[in-house]
């Protein structure tokens, strides 16, 4: 290293790699393995200098047994002789345009601490610019403020830590609040914190947390390894942040639940939470892969559009993907469905069902299940009932042409009727029926499948086949009344 020379984070770039740079290790964690393959964690800090000025530093799993008994958080070091690359990803941790990247010759040397460093490295940012777009959503963000409400704990999965969350409204000193949703450990270090809080306001820090969005609406949470948490930390910041709160919020209570037993969830309700109702017509124009809650019909099962496997296997065991043709007030969509959530909504599994066939459908937009749920609370949530009023006069239609007609539904003659022949044009019916899991196969005589009831040609030709000439004939018979159609 050059003696006495250092250069500032601000200015790294891939035109040279000669650097030199004194900083401190603000914050380090192990990386999953990748590839799986691989025995060793890779990891990952973020680096700050005397400026202020922050960026990401990447250790590649190959070199974990040389830097990793070297490299401990908060403390000073000079490094050198490393490489630099582009700072890309869904949530980037810094707003660097690059980041460093250890090499086998990358040089680590503890340096002295002489206080010019900042031990944390905030880099706040008010929740009126986080709410209004005017942060970048993929980099993430540092907040401090006063907590308003914490509500109860749940829990996704009995004995899995880490579907544990939290969440807790922050308000910023320019009395701008938003949602913050904890996970895992984070949510348990708020528990521990108000297991021995009594009073007085409580000032949380949130480091390096992610912009959530959804409906507009935006909101924060904690990353999976870089987040970091502060509660009422003896700092400058925190005292700062103290004395200018205003009285009345001195003596407010925090609204908190906490206190309450953890609410577990079953993993497929939960799967709901946070998420408003989307009907399918709003889905077929949505363009991204995100997630939605629909409150459907199911029509149709088709199984001809399963997955089977080429490949011999031993033992195979049969599952399922199910394709389902579904149905809400506004269109029709298919849904796929795989192999828990049928197995729970048939309330059988894939063996009993290998040798079913279905009926082919028409070409239908497609979309996959992700959870699935019959929870009559739920639904009646999400479910927005629809009614058309009884007193309605009037009524705009189409005809074949698409023109738009009013039929009058007031004037009827109710002394003409006349029966539907065969002839007539050609009526488009649905055929609604309950689901049935029995193997059947449609009978020659007009009855349907699964309820034995007639179907619409023999009903409309007013024909009973198993006696023609019965009493009953007449009851077939359909009757439509004369409506008097005006053009518009």
């Amino acid at each position: 290293m050059a003696a006495g020379r250092v250069d500032p984070i601000s200015a790294i770039n891939p035109a040279k790699t000669d650097w030199i740079i004194k900083i401190h290790v603000v914050r380090i964690w192990l990386m999953p393995t990748y590839p799986s393959t691989s025995s060793n964690h890779g990891i990952e800090m973020v680096l700050c200098d005397s400026e202020n000025n922050k960026i990401s530093d990447f250790v590649k799993s190959v070199f974990l047994n040389k830097f990793k008994p070297i490299l401990k958080e908060g403390v000073v070091y000079m490094i050198s002789q490393f490489s630099v690359g582009q700072n890309k990803g869904n949530f980037c941790v810094t707003s660097h345009e690059y980041k460093v990247i250890f090499q086998f010759s990358t040089r680590v040397i503890p340096a002295r601490e002489d206080g010019r460093i900042h031990t944390y490295g905030f880099e706040w940012r008010s929740i009126q610019s986080i709410i209004a777009g005017e942060v970048n959503p993929s980099t993430l963000v540092d907040v401090i403020g006063r907590v308003c409400n914490i509500s109860e704990l749940h829990q996704s999965v009995a004995g899995d830590s880490t579907s544990k969350r939290i969440t807790n409204d922050v308000e910023d000193h320019e009395r701008s609040r938003i949602s913050v949703t904890l996970w895992g450990k984070y949510a348990d270090q708020i528990v521990e914190f108000m297991s021995t809080y009594t009073q007085g306001p409580i000032i949380i820090a949130l480091q390096w947390c992610k912009i959530k969005e959804y409906k507009g609406i935006k909101t924060l949470s904690n990353s999976i390894y870089a987040s970091r948490i502060l509660i009422s930390l003896d700092a400058p910041k925190f005292q700062e942040f103290h004395e200018n709160l205003q009285p009345d919020d001195l003596i407010s209570p925090v609204n908190c639940s906490i206190s309450k037993p953890v609410k577990t969830n079953s993993p497929a309700d939960d799967a709901f939470f946070g998420l408003n109702c989307t009907t399918i017509s709003e889905l077929l124009v949505i363009a991204d892969q995100s997630v939605h809650c629909v409150v459907v019909s199911v029509v149709k099962i088709n199984a001809e559009r399963g997955c089977k496997c080429e490949n011999t296997i031993n033992n195979p065991v049969s599952r399922f993907k199910v394709e389902v043709l579904v149905v809400d007030e506004t269109d029709t969509a298919y849904m796929t469905i795989f192999d828990h959530d049928t197995s729970s909504f048939l309330g059988t599994t894939a063996e009993n069902l290998l040798a079913m066939k279905f009926t082919k459908w028409s070409p239908t937009p497609s979309f996959t299940v992700r959870h699935i749920s019959y929870n009559l609370k739920l639904i009646e949530k999400y479910y927005v009932d629809y009614t058309v009023p009884h007193d309605i006069s009037h009524h705009d239609v189409r005809d074949d042409f698409n023109t738009k007609v009013l039929v009058d539904l007031t004037d009827v003659d109710d002394t003409i009727s006349t029966h539907i022949q065969s002839s007539s044009k050609s009526v488009s019916v649905l055929e609604a029926r309950c689901l049935s899991f029995f193997e059947v196969a449609a009978s020659n005589d007009g009855d349907t499948p699964s309820t034995s009831k007639k179907s619409f040609d023999s009903v409309s030709n007013g024909v009973d086949d198993n006696d023609a000439h019965s009493s009953g004939y007449s009851k077939n018979m359909m009757v439509a009344k004369r409506i008097k159609i005006e053009k518009i």
